[in-house]
């Protein structure tokens, strides 16, 4: 029996990412407390959807508010607010021949605090 796979001849390729939760929040103790966010690579050739939390750089749009490993971003100081985390996957996952190519996630972190002035008080 003579069995043939097709392909379309092109390498995989990542399409986009999606973080999850898109927005998640802590609410308390600004001091403390930390949520597990994971980064989704939505690919083509062949069509896959597969967890890249450990293959992304995470970054903060307030980096002294909050720390970020392997998606688990974890608040720091006894501040409140919100920042956005991102999940920046580079030319190593994005695929071959893409040489500057960056796709991006996003999602929201918010800490609440009553304790604290000007905090907010609900998440978004």
């Amino acid at each position: 029996m003579l069995v043939f796979a097709l392909s379309c001849g092109h390498p995989r390729a990542l399409q986009s990412v999606t973080v999850s939760p898109t927005s998640a929040g802590l609410i308390g103790s600004s001091n403390d407390g930390s949520i597990q966010y994971t980064a989704y690579g939505h690919f083509i050739h062949p069509v896959e959807t597969v967890d890249i939390s450990k293959d992304v750089t995470w970054s903060s749009s307030a980096p002294g508010f909050v720390t970020i490993s392997d998606g688990l971003v974890t608040h720091i100081g006894d501040s409140c607010g919100g920042t956005l985390i991102t999940a920046a996957a580079g030319k190593g996952v994005v695929g071959p021949g893409t040489s500057n190519v960056v796709v991006t996630g996003t999602a929201l972190f918010t800490v609440i605090d009553a304790s604290v002035p000007g905090c907010p008080t609900a998440l978004p």
